[in-house]
């Protein structure tokens, strides 16, 4: 890794957004006036192509409906997206050894892909906004999260 390195936010593109899957589910005697929050769970996945200076972030994001005793409704929700940014400047930010005779390994300076699930989750925060108005989920708007404690879970 380049001891300099800097994140600049003009050198990350968001390339792609694509929604995998997405989809609520809710019984028929569920009230939607009875929704007062929403809990969640992230799971986080990452790919990366070091030449081609491209990473890739899946969220995937299960929310229940609470009442307002946080009680579980029978109406909850499941969505994955991923989104795949360019970093102009992804050398600087990767260390590769050798773990063998032909393996290597890739590590990718945390502090850049915090910033990555962040820009990640944010978009995705949109996404779901949208996609749940008017729906039997209720309006959700995802909370404000430490990226670095969702890539930690990925260890």
């Amino acid at each position: 890794m380049n001891p300099e390195r800097k994140i600049d936010p003009e050198k990350i593109h968001v390339v792609n957004i694509t929604t995998i899957k997405g989809s609520i589910e809710a019984s028929e005697d569920s009230d939607q006036n009875s929704i007062a929050g929403h809990h969640f769970k992230f799971e986080l996945g990452t790919g990366y192509d070091i030449e081609e200076k491209i990473v890739g972030v899946q969220i995937v994001v299960n929310i229940d409906a609470v009442d307002d005793k946080e009680d579980l409704l029978p109406v909850k929700g499941s969505y994955t997206h991923e989104v795949v940014m360019k970093v102009e400047n992804l050398d600087d930010f990767v260390e590769v050894s050798k773990k063998g005779d032909h393996e290597e390994s890739i590590k990718i300076d945390g502090l850049l892909g915090a910033t990555l699930v962040g820009i990640a989750f944010s978009t995705i925060r949109g996404v779901i906004y949208i996609r749940t108005q008017g729906t039997s989920l209720g309006t959700v708007i995802l909370p404000v999260v430490d990226p670095k404690n969702m890539i930690e879970s990925l260890h």
